[in-house]
């Protein structure tokens, strides 16, 4: 009788395993991303003389997943920093402006959703806003340019709520005709951005 129990009972245990996994490992239905840790760079352009400079990133991100994909919004701040910047010919050791950066993108997951470690694509549209410095005087407002970008990462999760993630986006950030600033504006701006952030599944995925 003992065995006949302890069998059903192992049974019961060895099916559940899989269920348990299915409706916990993996993507929420909705998440939340915080990126205590970026890091972006702006390449120096073609032709005007604006610099390249690069900056440490912070934010998050809300991520809802439905059918095999998800619409995610996502709200960054690059903090100015002191630093060495060429001006055409010219190089001077300035403060660079705080950046906030916006969009919203596709995310589409490349072998689905419910996996620990769930690899994805995604591309987008948004926006960078440059703030005023006193660094620089030909900065008399903030200053809003239209973006594009793609990319992918990682996410990985555990049992639980808690995930980790890893993302890159390759940034292409529209000019602006006699835009006032001396960091950005007068020709399209080439942007790296990728952070470390920590996941949290907001509202978990159905068995």
């Amino acid at each position: 009788m003992s065995r006949t129990l302890a069998s059903v009972l192992v049974a019961t245990l060895v099916s559940a395993v899989p269920a348990f996994a299915q409706s916990t490992v993996g993507a929420g239905k909705a998440e939340l991303t915080l990126a205590p840790a970026g890091w972006v760079s702006f390449n120096k352009p073609d032709v005007f003389p604006e610099p390249a400079f690069s900056q440490f990133l912070l934010g998050g991100t809300i991520t809802v997943n439905w059918g095999g994909v998800g619409i995610e919004g996502e709200l960054f701040l690059a903090l100015g920093r002191s630093q060495d910047l060429e001006f055409g010919s010219s190089s001077v050791k300035q403060t660079t402006p705080d950046v906030v950066l916006d969009a919203v993108s596709l995310i589409v997951p490349v072998l689905g959703n419910r996996r620990t470690a769930v690899p994805y694509i995604s591309a987008g549209i948004g926006e960078i806003t440059v703030m005023r410095t006193p660094d620089d005087v030909q900065q008399p407002d903030t200053e809003t340019f239209t973006t594009g970008n793609f990319g992918g990462g990682v996410k990985w999760y555990s049992s639980g709520r808690w995930g980790f993630r890893g993302d890159y986006r390759f940034v292409v950030m529209r000019s602006k005709f006699a835009s006032p600033g001396s960091f950005i504006g007068e020709e399209l701006r080439k942007i790296h951005r990728f952070y470390g952030a920590l996941v949290v599944n907001l509202i978990p995925l159905n068995p």
